[in-house]
């Protein structure tokens, strides 16, 4: 079918409503930083690697529709070594031999060597169903969730209600999570080897073809449906060079591929359609589109053109019921999934959707085009009526993927050893170092700062072991500052690094010097909203924004106690971490060493600064400032929306030592409703039940 130029014109009012869509500056940078997270992973041997939309980039585009949205993620299973053509002799984990399937295209066995048995799928979804994916819904804390997990396909899926993500109760937020757990083959495998010798024009390019050569194939648990081999065949899967291919694009590529995901995430051809027809026949079908016309030389101005020369091969593929994959053309997306009336029902929508009526105007018209006030319901319009400027979206995104980074950083030391840390904190330096051009320059100041908060605290710990006498350590601490020069640079720190600059003076008795660096924060945070933005409708949870004020862009990352620091903290804390590590150690194997951030003791900083606060009003016999302090510290744990169990028990431990019993009770009774599998309350419980038991006695 040939593509009347008329219909597909891209005038300025045409082009108009995309502008908003998605820009390629923006997408290369988010790329970037999703790059630099995952080499951080990897460097401390977390195989594990977004895929989808979202490990793609594209998630954005389609986070504004009304749609429920799901994260993908797949993890490497180092325990296996597959080879096909080359054999792997004397390895230290199972070697597999890939057999390609006599009768599927596409799929393979694995064969172990040392006894020549099949490995079978079936068992890897076992195991991985029984793991508690949960944990990764809410942020990695264990909260109590409504959780349901399946088998689909190679991945299980664990869904969960809409209320869990969101705070404000929107009904288009992730909900779900596709975990797969696949093998990885270095080897390019022989049923692609076609591929890389295709006769294509300049798409793509002969370095990206042998970039995507070395990066080799995974292996995912499922079989052809309805095959007698089902129980022992592997897919195999290109997703990583898919990936590859998909970030390297340039502007009309990400117009046109984030344009065909906005198609068929408002399912604009029919319920029954899109159940049978998924986006990832789309995104074949771009690919093919795109080596075809050698998208390298495709212009922005008339990428509709190329989103109609998509639908029109994806109208091809349904209506002959094959779509070959763009690697292995043998191998058929669309096999055993079409009936013969479907075949025809299905492209004739696709056809009537191209050429009935302006094709222009049909799809400036969908859902999640234009501006973002005509993508949100009602309620939220106000706030982004209020982010018209796109600095004030930039910084927003920002100071997310601060969040998130510095989250992380403080995830990877939190259980490492005296002889561990400094090694630890040395290679996050270097490896920061070492990546510095994939970043912003806030967010590798950022980083370093992290850091540098980091070294203050293992510093003030060694302090404490090597000091006996309190002076010695006060000094030591006052030099200590000095040198990291705390006080010049306290009002460009963010509320976690102020709070933990504090920490360190709290852990010494300097309950002056606590009270000078938190109250002016606390002070400061009252004015502005010190809120987390940790999901992706984040730009809606602001109302006002000062946008020159960076300020209220600050990052607002955990408060993550170490477990070195475990002798200098206060009783209720160090009862934390000490619970926190022997439930760790009680835990399963694959639990302790894929999801150890579980077992982490964390706060919001603010909780942290209050509570601070109230112990050295207290310390300090100012009884007044003191319950002043308790009640900020009650209000800003019920402001917050997630990650309350352990201020929840602070805040108990601090009513009980005002004798108000029962509103303790009360607060320990929410905090076991949060994670109700932790076990630290009951011990805050009973400690204060027996507190109580004395005082009555009496």
């Amino acid at each position: 079918m040939n593509t009347p130029e008329a219909d597909c014109k891209c005038t300025a009012e045409v082009i108009s409503p995309f502008r908003t869509l998605i820009t390629w500056e923006e997408w290369k940078k988010d790329i970037a930083i999703k790059d630099f997270w995952e080499n951080l992973k990897t460097f401390f041997g977390k195989n594990i690697i977004d895929v989808g939309s979202t490990g793609e980039g594209l998630a954005k585009p389609s986070s504004t529709l009304k749609r429920d949205s799901d994260i993908d993620m797949m993890e490497t299973d180092t325990s296996y070594v597959v080879f096909e053509r080359h054999e792997i002799r004397n390895h230290s984990c199972n070697i597999l031999k890939l057999e390609n399937s006599n009768n599927h295209p596409g799929y393979a066995n694995l064969r172990l060597v040392m006894n020549n048995q099949y490995l079978h799928p079936n068992e890897f979804k076992e195991r991985l169903k029984q793991r508690d994916l949960t944990t990764i819904f809410s942020g990695g804390y264990g909260r109590k969730t409504n959780c349901a997990t399946a088998v689909h396909g190679p991945a299980v899926t664990t869904t969960a209600k809409p209320s869990l993500f969101s705070s404000t109760g929107s009904q288009h937020e992730i909900k779900s999570l596709d975990f797969v757990l696949a093998v990885h083959c270095n080897e390019w495998p022989s049923q692609a080897d076609e591929w890389p010798e295709r006769s294509r024009l300049n798409w793509p390019s002969f370095s990206m073809i042998a970039k995507v050569r070395q990066m080799g194939c995974d292996l995912v648990p499922t079989g052809v449906y309805g095959s007698s081999d089902t129980d022992t065949e592997w897919r195999i899967s290109f997703v990583r060079a898919e990936r590859f291919l998909i970030r390297s694009m340039n502007p009309a590529q990400l117009k046109t591929i984030a344009l065909l995901r906005i198609i068929f995430k408002n399912r604009a051809f029919g319920v029954d359609f899109h159940k049978k027809i998924s986006s990832y026949v789309a995104k074949t079908a771009f690919f093919w589109v795109s080596e075809e016309c050698d998208a390298s030389i495709w212009k922005e101005e008339v990428f509709i053109k190329y989103v109609r020369l998509c639908l029109e091969k994806i109208m091809l593929f349904v209506r002959n019921g094959e779509c070959p994959n763009f690697f292995m053309k043998k191998c058929n997306v669309l096999y055993n999934k079409l009936e013969t009336h479907e075949k025809e029902v299905f492209s004739r929508l696709i056809e009537i959707f191209i050429t009935n009526g302006c094709f222009n105007c049909k799809i400036t018209t969908l859902p999640g085009i234009g501006s973002p006030s005509d993508q949100v319901c009602p309620e939220e319009q106000k706030c982004y009526k209020c982010l018209v400027h796109k600095e004030v979206q930039n910084k927003v995104s920002e100071r997310e993927s601060m969040e998130e980074l510095g989250n992380l950083l403080f995830a990877m030391v939190s259980f490492a050893t005296f002889d561990s840390f400094t090694e630890t904190l040395t290679k996050l330096y270097d490896f920061s170092i070492s990546h510095k051009n994939k970043r912003t320059v806030y967010l590798r100041d950022f980083m370093f700062r992290c850091l540098l908060c980091a070294k203050l605290r293992i510093c003030n710990t060694l302090i404490h072991h090597l000091y006996a006498d309190q002076n010695n350590r006060v000094d030591m601490i006052r030099y200590l500052m000095f040198k990291a020069n705390v006080r010049t640079v306290a009002e460009k720190l963010s509320p976690s690094e102020v709070t933990q600059i504090a920490h360190v003076y709290f852990t010494n008795e300097l309950y002056e010097d606590v009270l000078s660096f938190v109250t002016p924060m606390i002070l400061l945070y009252q004015s502005y909203p010190c809120v987390r933005f940790d999901s992706n409708p984040s730009i809606r949870k602001v109302d006002v924004f000062n946008v020159s004020n960076p300020t209220a862009f600050s990052p607002v990352c955990n408060i993550t106690f170490f477990k070195v620091e475990e002798p200098i903290l206060p009783n209720e804390l160090r009862l934390e971490l000490s619970i926190a590590s022997t439930e760790l150690s009680q835990s399963s194997r694959s639990m302790a060493e894929s999801y150890p951030f579980v077992f982490e003791v964390n706060t919001h900083p603010l909780v942290y600064a209050y509570y601070m606060k109230y112990k050295c009003h207290k310390q300090l016999n100012d009884i007044q400032e003191a319950s002043t302090a308790l009640k900020k510290l009650q209000d800003q744990i019920l402001e917050d929306t997630a990650y309350r169990y352990h201020g929840l028990n602070l805040l108990g431990v601090c009513l009980c030592e005002n004798g108000r019993f029962e509103e303790a009770m009360t607060v320990f009774a929410s905090s076991y409703q949060e994670r109700i599998f932790r076990k630290s309350v009951l011990f805050h419980t009973a400690l204060a039940l027996r507190k109580c038991f004395k005082i009555y006695k009496k």
